[in-house]
């Protein structure tokens, strides 16, 4: 049997996005994808924009999103959305 070493960080950090990953396979698996609310984090990550161009968004009511006090959340559905009606396809 082999092992192999890693350091406790970079443990952490592969445990956390498993986490995210498992998560959402939950709602698809259950259905309910369009139930699953992101978070400003999660959202940043998925796109891969920084929180200027995210807040550009939400303020062009590109992307839509709930917010409750100063803690914003956004629908995994509608951010899926987005990225399709951004959809660049090949010419063929």
């Amino acid at each position: 049997m082999n092992y192999i070493a890693i350091d406790e960080e970079a443990l952490n950090r592969l445990l956390d996005r498993l986490k995210k990953i498992e998560r959402i396979l939950d709602c698809i698996y259950e259905g309910h994808i369009q139930d699953r609310w992101l978070t400003t984090k999660e959202v940043l990550e998925i796109l891969k924009v920084s929180p200027k161009t995210l807040q550009g968004y939400r303020d062009k009511r590109l992307i839509p999103f709930s917010q409750i006090g100063n803690k914003i959340y956004y629908p995994l559905k509608g951010i899926e959305d987005f990225l399709n009606q951004n959809l660049i396809r090949p010419i063929r």
